[in-house]
């Protein structure tokens, strides 16, 4: 099932859409199907993550419709949780302490490296307008640079003779 977290607060006061469903978590969140359409996520995941998430779930005896991520009371995983492991794993690969999302920055960088063709990576990304995921991409300058260099012809020290012609004397 397709599903995201939505607060829409305590059970006895929660507004919930007739067409939205909706079950509740704990406290004012609950879990909804997405509204639209665009609101679907293919999420790809290499073999080996696959395959660590696969035992994850086996483990704990995670079923079907449960949260694979959750807190030692079976909660959903707040805000503050999320950043606390991640800033404990960037620590253990001694890496720098950025934001989690961060990540979708890195995701289209490195997609665009490995020049994965456009259409899928807003796939990937989940976006709807390919604008966005450029908006996501930040090329180093060694890439662009690499890529203008195999688009143009090194002319070493050949001379170019150009005449430039001023068409507005015509």
């Amino acid at each position: 099932m397709e599903a995201k977290h939505q607060r829409y607060g305590d059970p006895s006061q929660a507004v919930i859409p007739k067409w939205l469903d909706a079950t509740h978590l704990w406290g004012g969140l609950w879990l909804t199907t997405p509204k639209t359409a665009a609101g679907r996520r293919f999420v790809p995941l290499p073999d080996g993550l696959w395959q660590r998430l696969h035992n994850r779930i086996i483990r704990m005896h995670i079923d079907d419709h449960d949260l694979i991520f959750r807190t030692h009371l079976g909660r959903p995983v707040n805000d503050s949780n999320e950043r606390r492991h991640f800033k404990t794993a960037l620590a253990a690969a001694g890496l720098p302490d950025v934001k989690l999302y961060s990540a979708r920055h890195w995701t289209a960088t490195m997609t665009a490296l490995a020049d994965m063709p456009d259409d899928a990576r807003i796939a990937i990304m989940g976006h709807t307008d390919p604008a966005m995921t450029r908006r996501y991409t930040h090329r180093p300058e060694s890439s662009l640079a690499a890529l203008l260099a195999q688009a143009i012809p090194d002319l070493g020290a050949d001379m170019v003779e150009a005449e430039i012609i001023d068409e507005t004397t015509k």
